[in-house]
């Protein structure tokens, strides 16, 4: 180095440490404050300095080009003031000012029998919507025809038989299918909800024509003849043919699907029903005997529940809707030797 001119020799062009603003300072001031440490030397030597520093601070810092002059500098002794300081921050629950926060029914511990009744209609709203997504999209068949749907969505009777091979399959209307079992669909139409029949309106149009008619008729033989016109009708419409269609091996086991995830509520409350029947039905046979302690409150819905849930009644059926879902995934696929 000393053999070397001082023009040769280059200055150190490593960053100087930044000077602190005023702002870092009452930061760090701060922040020892609340540690218990004692104060930076360097800080008491500026502090000594007096105003000559602040004015070279102020002359050195650059403000952003656009940026508006503040009238005062920050200071954040003024700001934790004006907040009222960290302490006000916080504020205690109070008995009297406290917000009660109200949960979903799902997630609610506490219920009322509104609520109850709420979240359960909620629940079976999600498994209709689940199961009914499953049977358009993957069991239906966009080569069914409208009436065929619509007689599957509302006879809640399906029974499938053997028979003969037949050309022409109803379902997917192929002619080079072939038919080897067949869907007879019966049953009334019901509510979806109560379950309960419905009227058919043809039927209850008919009847006020017929009494009309039969209230302008003059001779007593015509309003005998009305009558029994009305018996002979009665009684075809109880012995009226279950309608079918001829269907291939495949098509009938997408039909049966279809079938049951459309009235899967239909049945559980068929089964349900009858487990109730059964239910009072002992209960009479307990009440001759005596027997009063064993006898179950079928006014009660819970007693029901527990009674199912004992027999494993809603085990099984849960059972058999998985069931359903995954033949619905695998409804494609085709069964070594069906006849289609």
């Amino acid at each position: 180095m000393e053999d070397l001119d001082q023009d040769v020799i280059i200055e150190s062009r490593l960053r100087k440490p930044a000077k602190q603003s005023a702002f870092s300072k009452n930061l760090e001031r701060r922040r020892r404050q609340r540690l218990g440490l004692p104060s930076d030397p360097e800080e008491s030597d500026d502090g000594e300095s007096g105003s000559g520093n602040g004015s070279e601070d102020e002359t050195s810092f650059k403000p952003i080009p656009g940026a508006r002059k503040l009238d005062s500098p920050i200071s954040v002794e003024s700001d934790e003031a004006s907040s009222g300081g960290t302490e006000d921050f916080v504020v205690e629950d109070d008995g009297d000012n406290s917000v009660a926060m109200e949960l979903p029914l799902q997630f609610s511990m506490h219920r009322g029998e509104d609520d109850t009744t709420l979240y359960l209609q909620n629940a079976v709203g999600q498994l209709r919507k689940h199961l009914s997504s499953i049977r358009d999209s993957q069991v239906a068949s966009s080569l069914w025809k409208y009436n065929f749907r619509n007689t599957l969505e509302v006879k809640p009777e399906l029974t499938i038989i053997q028979i003969d091979p037949e050309p022409f399959c109803a379902a997917c209307r192929r002619n080079s299918a072939i038919s080897t079992q067949q869907a007879q669909l019966q049953g009334e139409p019901y509510r979806p909800l109560s379950f309960q029949p419905l009227k058919n309106v043809n039927d209850s149009t008919s009847e006020e024509s017929s009494d009309e008619s039969g209230s302008g008729s003059d001779s007593d033989e015509s309003d005998g003849s009305n009558n029994n016109d009305d018996d002979e009708n009665d009684d075809t419409s109880e012995a009226e043919p279950p309608q079918t269609f001829n269907l291939g091996q495949h098509c009938a086991r997408r039909v049966a699907l279809f079938h049951t995830l459309t009235h899967w509520e239909y049945a559980l409350f068929q089964l349900v029903e009858e487990k109730v029947l059964k239910i009072e039905t002992s209960n009479r046979k307990r009440r001759k005997k005596g027997n009063a302690k064993r006898i179950i409150d079928t006014e009660d819905p819970d007693n029901i529940v527990v009674y199912l849930e004992n027999k494993k009644v809603i085990d099984s059926q849960w059972r058999l809707l998985e069931t359903y879902i995954r033949q619905a995934g695998n409804i494609e696929a085709r069964w070594a030797g069906e006849i289609d």
